[in-house]
Order: structure tokens, then sequence, then C-alpha cells
């Protein structure tokens, strides 16, 4: 009997929650030149670089951890490979931009602080986020998932080959989020590289899979369409925690308490978040932020 090999890579989105195999970092194929690195990088969670968890991918961006795969057994081998893969890098959401712009223009036009970062951002930073973006796939994105693609050639050389790219034992499927379709098409891109074929392979979009719960009723109904669903999230943007990280906010910009909400907190976040996952810049808005606030954001 012939053993059937089959592949499939599936691209979706969430809101915040990745799953997928533990191994999904990137970003360009040779090492990058020493950086600044945030001090709080550590905390950006999905906003954040992969190979900043993933720390080996720094020297060598296309290096592979073998302990993620290794195999039970010597007398077992790969049959069968599903990886449930988030979208690459992105711009912030048109919601999230509008935050940051409001956030920047309080700090143009009333902070007084001493910081030296206010001194930087009055002077040099300007709003280079614009609401078309919207959350759509950027360079670094598309890069993540090419690179993506060839270390998983290398984790998995008897699935993902030429023979069952070729005779379609290999699937990639997509939702239509525009941003999920392009790290799709970024991911054929590496797979065809690493692999040095030209091949039809195109993606299937199936929302129904990929993105089920905006198609089940109760979901929309007692989570999408509710209030109440988040009513932790509000307690918690409420309580002592968060209110000390705005009061501290506002004392390091010299602005009043009311001018400081849990809005603004999260936008400064995205501010220094943003311009390092897509810039590799060390924003002076990181300097707003001590360890214990960054900590605090990352569940947000």
């Amino acid at each position: 009997m012939v053993k059937q090999v089959v592949t499939t890579i599936c691209f979706f989105l969430f809101h915040c929650i990745i799953s997928y195999w533990a191994f999904m970092s990137s970003c360009s194929i040779h090492s990058s030149p020493k950086i600044s690195i945030p001090a709080i990088a550590r905390y950006f969670g999905t906003k954040g670089r992969y190979e900043d968890v993933n720390t080996y991918l720094i020297d060598d961006l296309l290096a592979t951890n073998n302990s993620l795969v290794t195999l039970p057994s010597s007398k077992c081998s790969e049959i069968h490979l599903t990886a449930i893969i988030r979208h690459g890098t992105r711009y912030p959401t048109t919601k999230n931009i509008q935050k940051m712009r409001e956030f920047y223009d309080l700090v143009v036009r009333d902070a007084t602080g001493n910081l030296n970062c206010l001194s930087e951002i009055k002077s040099q930073w300007k709003m280079w986020y614009t609401d078309d973006m919207d959350g759509r796939l950027v360079d670094k994105g598309r890069a993540d998932h090419r690179h993506l693609a060839q270390r998983l050639i290398k984790w998995f050389p008897s699935l993902l080959t030429e023979d069952n790219v070729r005779n379609g034992r290999v699937k990639l499927i997509t939702s239509s989020k525009h941003r999920c379709v392009n790290s799709t098409i970024a991911f054929r891109e590496g797979l065809m590289k690493g692999l040095s074929i030209k091949v039809e392979l195109e993606p299937a979009v199936n929302d129904a899979l990929m993105r089920y719960f905006d198609q089940c009723e109760r979901f929309v109904k007692e989570v999408e369409n509710n209030k109440s669903a988040l009513e932790e999230v509000k307690r918690f943007n409420e309580g002592p925690e968060m209110k000390r990280v705005m009061e501290k906010m506002a004392d390091r910009l010299d602005v009043p308490y009311a001018s400081i909400t849990d809005d603004s907190v999260e936008a400064a976040f995205f501010l220094c978040a943003y311009e390092f996952t897509i810039h590799d810049l060390n924003s002076p808005w990181c300097q707003l932020f001590d360890e214990v606030d960054a900590q605090l954001n990352k569940g947000i």
C-alpha cells in the first residue's frame, strides 16, 4: 500500500490568540545589524517580533530548533502535518490608529514634562500612520511567512517536498482577510524558493473553517454583540493596577490625571511596539513605560 502524505497549511485571524506549532518566528534571510531593543519588548505579545521570543533567529533567521519536532522513537516517521498559522506582522487597525493619533495630539499639545523622549517626540517624531493602513500586512510580515516556509521545509523534509507539492498533497487554506491572504501568498513564495520550484498552488479561501466564529450564531450573540462579555476587561481597566499606570503616565507627561485614560495607555504602548516591530526602532514612546506598566499592558 502506498502511504499518502498530506500537508495542510492554514492561515487565520484571531483577535489575540496565536494557535500553531510553537515555532513561528522570522524576519529577514540574513541576520540584522545589532539594533537597540526596547527594555519592555518582551511584553509586546502579539505585537512583538518573533525573533525576540526565539532569540536564536537573531543570528540566523533560517535556523531551526530541532528539539521542537523530535520524534518520540526512531521507529516513527512523519506522515501528516497540519500547521495553523497566524498572519504576519501588520499595521495597526484603523480603530487603534485613531487612538494613537489622539494620544499623539495630546502629547504634542499638552505635555510639559522634562523627559528627553518628549523633546524628541515633539521635534522629530511625525504621526505617519494613516487610516487606510487598517491592519494590512507589512513587508516584514511577508518576510515572516516566506522564511517560516523555508524553516518548515528543513523541519519536515519528507513532507514538504517537490513531489508532494506537484501532486496536490500540499494544500493552503486561508480566511478572506487581506492580511491572511497576503500571508498565505508570501508563505507560498517561501515554499517555492525553498524547494527551488515553480508550481501552481492556489490557496483556498474558506471562512467557514478559518473564521468559523463569525458564522457561529451563539458566539455572535453572546460574545461579539454582547457588551457584558467584556465585563472583566472593563473591571481591569478601571481597577487599581491600571489606575496607577495611568497616573504614572500623567506624571511623566505632566498633564492632569483626567487627561490619561486606559485608551491613552494602550495607544502609547502600541506606538512603542509597532515602531519596533515594523521598523526595528527603539521609539521614544517606549520611555513612557517601566517594566511594571508593560507587564500590565501585555494582557490588554
